[in-house]
């Protein structure tokens, strides 16, 4: 086997020993799983949002600076990143998908519900790091589902339906409500911490669900495939594809734009809108991810029937370009115009997100080995996580406070002094504008690349299945979908 011409070594792909395949599903029971991961992506959205929804919150309450917030959502963030290859080798060496799920989700309970008891700011970071572990199962689990119950050219389309579910109700309501009664007292405690109780009861919920309904095939169980040397050596094989490299380089900027994001509510709330409306503002923004991501789902995939090795770069490029104006808008045009606010979030979080599901997740399916999905999705998740949210919040807080002067205080906004209050503000606005507009302008161009690899890539990764079933067909087309299709034929 020779290397491609874009450098990509073939035979290192080839060289990685993976689980076969379950065989598919009925289609009527595929169908059911994928809406017991839209249910899954839902709570998930929603633990996620809780933390952006409450800094604000936090910071009165344990006189918090942004660098300490910084720390929490760092703490999560490389918890998500940390954990991830540790659920992608479970998965793909044959453990049972249901159970990941709802070891997942049981997980997501208890530590919300410790979460919601403690003060102390040390207690807090670690949590959020194991937290942060337990949310990292999220990709590889639902990248696996996804790509054993669907079709090629319609894993846009369901990615975007579940990012829809995920952002348009999961973040959508917990940033909405969260934020709202955050700084409230509710039955003796602080709003937060009810809130925080409250998601562990959905979570309990969907245990429930996901054990009683949830179905699946046995799976090959490889336990000799479980250590740290084959992994590592599986990550050496999926670097030598560009086109994975590609996709993890833009999608350590694309992770640190969104970690700058979750400063969102905290600086509508200093611009001085009661936490309401700033919660509804943040809220559109999420809402408004949901919708893009399905949009760009679909997009994706329309533009790839237009030009298969190209559409779905373009699809990322134009938003990464759409982008731009719109946070130059939101930050230093419309100031407190509340039903300006509103549009120009939901119009930029419509737009900003297209990359992920038109074009990175379809990609990474197609470029690397069918039996190493999960662990490919989880350690491109663990390079741009650890990068992403580690870097997004410490970078966003540094130039916050070392450049524009933000001064941190334990006070609610309404207390402040006009002065301290327009201080704030500007220095989150500046910063925001400043931390997004390098990662969107970085992503474009890194987005070039694509143009060269992917071409490339997809045809090694089609004579790599091909040569290695009896029949000729890529694993992607044996799914329930087809295989019912099939039937109606016959």
């Amino acid at each position: 086997m020779t290397s491609s011409d874009n450098g990509t070594p073939a035979a290192a792909a080839l060289q990685l020993n993976v689980a076969a395949p379950p065989p598919p599903l009925p289609l009527e029971i595929a169908r059911r799983n994928l809406r017991i991961v839209v249910l899954f992506a839902i709570v998930d959205g929603m633990d996620v949002a809780l933390l952006p929804a409450t800094f604000r919150a936090l910071e009165a309450a344990f006189a918090l600076s942004t660098s300490n917030l910084a720390t929490i959502a760092a703490a999560q963030g490389f918890g998500l990143a940390f954990g991830a290859p540790f659920w992608g080798v479970l998965a793909d060496n044959g453990v049972s998908l249901k159970l990941l799920m709802a070891v997942g989700s049981l997980s997501w309970c208890s530590i919300l519900i410790v979460l919601s008891l403690t003060s102390s700011f040390p207690i807090m970071v670690f949590l959020r790091f194991v937290n942060g572990c337990c949310l990292s199962m999220y990709a590889p689990v639902i990248q696996s589902i996804v790509a054993e119950s669907t079709e090629p050219n319609e894993r846009g389309t369901e990615f975007g339906r579940i990012e829809f579910w995920r952002h348009c109700l999961g973040n959508f309501g917990a940033m909405l409500v969260c934020t709202s009664m955050s700084n409230r007292v509710i039955f003796g405690m602080m709003g937060w911490r009810v809130a925080f109780l409250s998601v562990a009861f959905f979570a309990m919920g969907l245990t429930a669900i996901i054990l009683s309904f949830f179905k699946e095939q046995p799976r090959e169980w490889k336990p000799d495939q479980i250590s740290i040397l084959p992994e590592l050596r599986r990550l050496y094989s999926f670097l030598c594809i560009g086109s994975y490299r590609i996709v993890i380089l833009q999608g350590m900027f694309q992770e640190m734009s969104f970690g700058a994001m979750q400063f969102l509510a905290m600086y509508f709330q200093y611009l001085g809108l009661p936490d309401a409306q700033a919660g509804f503002a943040a809220a559109m923004y999420q809402f408004s991810r949901g919708l893009g991501y399905f949009g760009g789902g679909t997009i994706g995939d329309v533009l790839a029937k237009w030009s298969p090795h190209h559409g779905r770069t373009f699809a990322a490029q134009l938003s990464c370009i759409l982008s731009l104006p719109l946070v130059w808008l939101l930050f230093h045009v419309i100031g407190d115009n509340v039903p300006a606010i509103v549009v120009v979030v939901f119009t930029l979080g419509l737009v900003s997100v297209w990359p992920k599901t038109a074009c990175n997740k379809p990609i990474l399916i197609d470029v690397v080995p069918d039996g190493c999905i999960a662990s490919a999705t989880a350690w491109d998740r663990t390079i741009e996580g650890g990068v992403g949210h580690t870097v997004g919040p410490h970078a966003m807080a540094l130039i916050c406070t070392v450049v524009y002067g933000y001064n941190p205080t334990d006070v609610q906004v309404s207390d402040l002094t006009v002065a301290d209050q327009m201080t704030n503000m500007r220095a989150l606005a500046s910063s925001l504008f400043l931390v997004v507009c390098l990662c969107k302008s970085s992503c474009c161009l890194i987005y070039c690349l694509l143009h060269h690899t992917y071409k490339q890539d997809l045809m090694t990764a089609d004579n790599k299945y091909s040569a290695s079933l009896r029949d000729g067909k890529l694993p992607t087309e044996a799914t329930p979908f087809n295989k019912e299709k099939n039937a109606k034929e016959v």
